[in-house]
């Protein structure tokens, strides 16, 4: 893992319009550090399936890797796994998996985060000097990914991460699989309650053990069933669930419509809404649609009703702004290392919302892309932010793109930052490329809080924290960068196989006469392209086709933006 840190860069300072000299200026500095996740992230979808041997096989979604990728050979080989493998777990946001083997050894792929196996007990396994009581039969994750449960044949339960332990079999007096009070049958598998708070336990004799807040409805035990039972699955709750917790920005007289996603409860259920903007209406089905006309922030206030007239009510923040090409006047440009993009100052600014593509990567990336001693030497980041162009504050989100393998695979992962403290990677969040990712930044209604989202509009998930931020919100921009590592080296931006596109870019602020500005990325001091013009409300960034092919520093990293900022 490598933290980077952005450099600052040369301006042109609006109200001069005067080069400064990146070495030796006094512009404050634009800053950002960043952390490579551990993978790419990819949408739920599809499923695994994983072999005693530990191969896995994937369907309708991306593979992470399997045992053999740490230069085991399975079940036999010169270097066998010490036990089969009898479990798999996914994380809940599909970026990752762990396996599990009977000996309580774990594994972990993608963004799925070690947090211990049975060894970190002090145990040994299925032999040597502290063994198991019993084989590990599977394992189940907490409902963020951020930790996971093992279940042994005894009822023995092991906890890691945010995995809480609730209790085990021993727990009810029970002695396991032998001893004074046995169990009448071995335990097979488990199950967690939705939100984590609990779990249940069945036995091959149909026996159920409920721990925490998980309930008990029943079981088989003590009575004859036809063939030993192997599983436990949790139902679906028959109250109707709203799963939409963030909303892309609109922005007013343009033409939005967005989904919010429910599951339904008894029978077909019914969407409705309070607290709509003028200009947008809610059908029952979940779609918002229609022109806003107003400005501002706004609180939805939706319920789901089903046959039985169960209701769920959940409250949904919406920014609505104005439309970035009605702030703009005389707009000039800036000189930047690492930018591209436009930004708008000065103002009093309150919100800002943008919507960008995730680019492509072709395989055969450029050599230098895989840096020194495995670090990468190329990256992107697309963002959305408030303050930085003109000052040492910063509010930003976004996504950040690096290739791996010589382009054979990539991570992708979202993130948010405020300086002067480090990004913070959002690993719930899964992103693919060629996903529209919408970021909104607005000020709450509280003194001094600012919520944060980033909405992957693909499919429909989303992240969303509220953050304190004091500064002066003078500045807001859509930039696509080429980060730098901690020696302040500007990392080259991959070859692209498809160009960003920046689109619904919108700012409120309290300041009129804003004006908007075009940050050309001047890497490695070569020009871009001369930009064109701004069309609805949008702009592309594309590579330079004709740069030299020498090395790092030439190439990859050049970048234009395609448009210019118009009244």
């Amino acid at each position: 893992m490598m933290r980077r840190t952005l450099v600052a860069i040369a301006l042109v300072f609006i109200a001069t319009l005067s080069l400064l000299d990146h070495a030796g200026s006094n512009a404050p500095a634009m800053l950002r550090s960043a952390k490579l996740a551990s993978s790419s992230q990819q949408p739920n979808a599809g499923y695994y399936l994983a072999g005693s041997d530990g191969s896995t096989y994937a369907f309708g979604t991306q593979s992470f890797g399997s045992t053999y990728s740490y230069g085991l050979t399975g079940l036999g080989g010169s270097h066998p796994l010490n036990a089969p493998i009898v479990g798999m777990a996914a994380v809940p946001n599909g970026g990752g998996y762990w396996l599990v083997a009977a000996d309580g050894g774990v594994f972990d792929f993608g963004n799925a985060s070690f947090y211990g196996s049975t060894y970190s007990y002090g145990l040994t396994g299925l032999g040597g000097s502290h063994p198991l009581n019993a084989p590990i039969v599977g394992i189940i994750p907490t409902p963020n990914g951020k930790g996971y449960w093992l279940i042994a044949k005894d009822g023995g339960v092991f906890d890691f991460g945010n995995a809480s332990f609730y209790g085990s079999t021993y727990s009810y007096g029970l002695t396991g699989l032998g001893g004074s009070h046995p169990l009448n049958a071995p335990i097979v598998g488990m199950a967690a309650v939705p939100n984590g708070g609990g779990y249940w336990l069945v036995a091959a004799d149909g026996g159920v053990f409920d721990f925490g807040n998980a309930s008990f409805y029943g079981s088989l035990g003590n009575k004859t069933i036809s063939a030993p039972i192997v599983a436990i699955a949790v139902a679906p709750s028959s109250t109707p669930q709203i799963t939409t917790t963030a909303l892309p920005g609109a922005v007013v007289d343009q033409s939005y419509k967005a989904s919010i996603n429910f599951t339904s409860g008894a029978g077909p259920t019914t969407l409705t809404a309070t607290g709509l903007p003028p200009g947008l209406t809610l059908t029952p089905d979940g779609t918002l649609e229609g022109t806003p006309t107003t400005a501002g922030l706004s609180t939805l206030i939706i319920t789901a009703t089903d046959t039985e007239k169960t209701t769920t009510t959940q409250s949904i923040p919406l920014s609505i702004t104005n439309p970035l090409q009605g702030q703009t006047t005389n707009p000039t440009s800036m000189a930047s290392s690492n930018w591209a993009g436009y930004y708008v100052s000065p103002g009093s600014f309150k919100a800002i919302t943008g919507t960008f593509t995730v680019p492509s990567l072709p395989a055969n990336q450029p050599a230098y892309c895989e840096g020194a001693q495995g670090s990468p030497g190329c990256s992107l980041s697309e963002w959305v932010g408030i303050d930085g162009a003109t000052n040492s504050s910063l509010i930003q989100a976004g996504v950040e793109l690096t290739p791996q393998a010589n382009g054979a695979t990539e991570q992708i992962y979202p993130w948010w930052e405020i300086l002067p403290n480090v990004q913070t990677n959002v690993s719930s969040l899964a992103i693919a490329p060629g996903d529209q990712i919408t970021v909104n930044i607005f000020r709450t209604t509280s003194t001094n809080v600012w919520e944060i989202q980033i909405i992957n509009d693909t499919t429909g998930n989303a992240f969303s924290t509220e953050q304190p931020y004091n500064g002066p919100a003078a500045s807001a921009e859509w930039i696509a960068e080429a980060p730098s590592t901690t020696n302040q080296a500007i990392l080259e931006v991959p070859t692209l196989g498809s160009p960003i596109e920046f689109t619904n870019l919108g700012v409120n602020t309290s300041t009129s006469g804003s004006v908007s500005s075009e940050v050309q990325s001047n890497l490695c001091q070569l020009l871009p392209d001369q930009p064109g013009t701004l069309a609805n409300n949008s702009f592309q960034i594309t590579q330079l086709s004709s740069a030299p092919q020498t090395g790092p520093c030439s190439t990859a990293g050049l970048l234009s933006s395609s448009a210019k900022l118009q009244k």
